[in-house]
């Protein structure tokens, strides 16, 4: 009965908002019944539609003679319930507006027509089994026949137009409900209205089905009685539909006016709500009342405030504690500064012992040189902080220029490759691009990032292990990485590496003269020329620094013969 080319609708939408994370409404709890609206195939809408007037017709057919009156009554509730179950049942066509028009227009004829058929069957089958010709039609018949055949079909066309565009009407109002509260509360009041009337129409027809069934049993015409109070629902129904269509409007009105006042109140302390999820802790709203809104409203306020001068309190600690932290990294930048000169004077002292005077007693040269590795280390560790400090506020001075870093690397990996091997057997090697890899650093900081790198691998590698600096770019950055084949490093330890002092575990670390500060200045030095590092480790395996260098304007990517 329906036809199988009308498309169905399976798409769904879905908002995303692209400044502010939404937060989805709560979802409305369905009744059981409404997962079978709408959700039916062509083919099984049709064949259930088919079954709903099939088996109840062989019924009728069965205890009605075919011009019987009760038949064709019959016959027309059974065409009017296949088409609402249709318009209950179909799913619903995509696409532009003039093809859903289209299809629920093809549905409505094919079910006309489906219906024609049914009724011209009962007109053949009633002159069959009266064994008449067709010349012998009464005036009645005559014109009954036409009736049947042509004008109750298209009632069912147009029924089924109808409940589909009755339908839709209130899908479009349950939508409207659910994201509007103005329309809810104004839903909710006319079905008020709705039941009352109905309820009011069912009563009525009790009582005049109450007396005309005492009449009908008094006067022994009980049958002819119901005929008649069957006209008289009939009339009730027509009835409530009138004053429903005629008191509506004047319902849906009166309903705006009562509720417009409770709408307005929680669009207010909406729009407050969300002004202060953009961050604007100075929003508030007007309380009007005393009932539950106005105790909302009161709590908003109260809330608001309270946030507010919390985030004020917070505020003024933040910038506190940045003021502090930034006194302590003026004073260590300035006591890092002045103690490199008494430090490098306590060194020439030393060496000028070690090495000018030959006379100094063995035990005593040996002290004097233990002393001179531990005054060289505090050296560089002074150094260290020194240009820590100045990064950190802001007065490290660098000389940004392209930078070859390809021939960076390879002089690091030549000064590197005989440390690594004297102290430890660690091999170091170097794999950079055949063209140069320019970016845009300072090519003195590079070469410091790089060592550090290299030299905390060397010291975190087993004899017979490698530290290899592999250079690459893409569009636009140069990137070295620094692999090596060492102990690695605990998922736990890799949030912290970066931190000054920060020293993993011992029992890992084969050589413990570092003072944790190599790749706290790694990171500082890599930040401060544009870029970023980051590192992958796994225990056992070894560990993978990544550093990402801008590329120099004009330096486009080569390939690599």
């Amino acid at each position: 009965m329906i036809p199988s080319q009308i498309p169905s609708s399976t798409s769904a939408s879905t908002d995303h908002s692209p400044v502010e994370t939404p937060i989805e409404p709560a979802q409305r709890h369905a009744w059981p019944g409404q997962a079978l609206l709408w959700s039916a195939t062509t083919r099984r809408a049709g064949v259930e539609a088919l079954v709903f007037v099939a088996l109840p017709m062989i019924v009728l057919f069965a205890i009605a003679q075919w011009y019987d009156i009760q038949a064709v009554r019959g016959s027309v509730a059974l065409g009017e319930g296949a088409a609402l179950l249709l318009a209950l049942r179909l799913q619903l066509p995509h696409g532009e507006r003039q093809q859903q028009i289209t299809a629920e227009a093809l549905v409505a004829v094919v079910l006309a027509m489906s219906m024609g058929v049914l009724y011209a069957v009962l007109v053949l089958e009633n002159v069959w089994s009266a064994g008449i010709g067709f010349g012998m039609f009464s005036l009645n018949e005559l014109l009954i026949s036409p009736v049947l055949s042509v004008g109750l079909p298209f009632l069912h066309g147009l029924s089924y137009g109808a409940f589909r565009v009755v339908f839709a009407l209130l899908r479009w109002w349950n939508t409207l409900r659910q994201r509007r509260l103005l329309w809810a509360l104004t839903h909710d009041q006319l079905v008020v209205v709705l039941v009352l009337m109905v309820v009011f129409g069912i009563g009525a027809a009790l009582v005049a089905l109450a007396s005309g069934f005492q009449e009908g049993v008094a006067n022994g015409t009980l049958v002819q009685q119901l005929v008649d109070l069957s006209l008289v629902g009939t009339f009730y129904g027509a009835l409530i539909v009138l004053m429903l269509v005629g008191t509506l409007p004047l319902a849906l009105l009166l309903s705006l006016v009562l509720v417009q006042r409770i709408v307005r109140r929680v669009e207010q302390l909406a729009e407050a709500t969300a002004a202060l999820r953009r961050g604007d802790y100075a929003a508030r709203v007007v309380v009007d009342g005393q009932d539950e809104i106005a105790q909302l409203q009161t709590n908003f306020n109260a809330m608001a405030a309270d946030l507010n001068g919390t985030l004020r309190q917070l505020h003024d600690e933040r910038d506190r504690v940045a003021r502090l932290l930034q006194a302590q990294r003026e004073l260590t930048a300035s006591v890092s500064h002045e103690l490199r000169t008494p430090v490098a004077t306590q060194r020439s002292y030393l060496d000028a012992m070690l090495h000018d005077q030959n006379d100094l007693p063995e035990h005593l040269r040996a002290e004097l040189g233990v002393v001179e590795r531990e005054t060289h280390r505090l050296q560089r560790l002074i150094d260290d902080l020194f240009l820590l400090s100045r990064a950190e506020i802001g007065r490290l001075t660098l000389r940004m220029e392209p930078t070859d870093v390809g021939l960076v690397v390879e002089r690091v990996a030549a000064t590197l490759a005989p440390v690594g091997w004297q102290h430890g057997r660690v091999a170091v090697a170097a794999q950079t691009l055949r063209h140069p890899t320019i970016a845009l650093a300072d090519e003195e900081r590079v070469e410091q990032v790089v060592r550090n790198l290299v030299h905390n691998g060397i010291r975190h590698t087993p004899p017979g292990g490698i530290v290899a600096i592999v250079v690459s770019e893409d569009v636009d950055h140069i990137q070295v990485q620094v692999n090596d084949t060492g102990s690695g490093i605990a998922p736990d330890d890799l949030l912290h590496i970066w931190n000054r002092f920060f020293r993993a575990d011992a029992a890992r670390a084969l050589d413990q003269s570092g003072a944790g500060l190599g790749l706290a200045l790694v990171k500082e030095l890599t930040e401060a020329m544009g870029g970023s590092v980051a590192v992958e480790s796994s225990i056992g395996a070894g560990s993978s620094f990544t550093l990402r260098l801008p590329r120099a304007k004009n330096q486009q990517p080569m390939t690599s013969v």
